[in-house]
């Protein structure tokens, strides 16, 4: 029986060691985030949710076609995982109502939308040296 013991013991800790510097996956993506850019230059965020990679890559490939059309100008976008929440995207021409400043702080690999910061104005934003600093019409819920 301690022989028996011991020789789990021995598996368990080459199963864990095997394990340590392995990187765990990032979670699938929930959220797309567009920016685009807005008439005074600065980045624009829509926050969308999706279901997978799959769905948020096939919506981001819609968006970028209809945009020249439409004469909006595409920055970038990011499939990713973030466990904040925006009021619901609405697909208005023009935006309405306050809009919104924020430090988007993502992980490395920018698959993790791991903090989101507010700010009174992008200038306050990038003078706290924020990475991505964007406005929005929606809020943070």
């Amino acid at each position: 029986m301690k022989n028996q013991i011991g020789i789990f013991t021995l598996g368990l800790t080459a199963l864990l060691a095997g394990c340590v510097g392995e990187a765990t996956p990032p979670p699938p993506p929930n959220h797309l985030i567009m920016l685009t850019e807005a008439a005074d230059g600065s980045a624009d965020a829509s926050f969308m949710t999706v279901e997978s990679l799959e769905e948020c890559e096939r919506r981001a490939d819609v968006a970028k076609n209809v945009f020249p059309s439409a004469g909006i100008k595409y920055i970038s976008h990011y499939c990713t995982n973030a466990s904040v929440a925006f009021e619901p995207f609405g697909h208005n021409p023009e935006p309405t109502g306050p809009n919104y400043v924020f430090d988007l702080q993502f992980s490395k690999d920018g698959k993790v939308l791991k903090k989101v910061v507010s700010h009174p104005s992008v200038e306050e934003c990038e003078k706290a040296h924020g990475k991505v600093c964007i406005v929005s019409y929606q809020k943070l819920l």
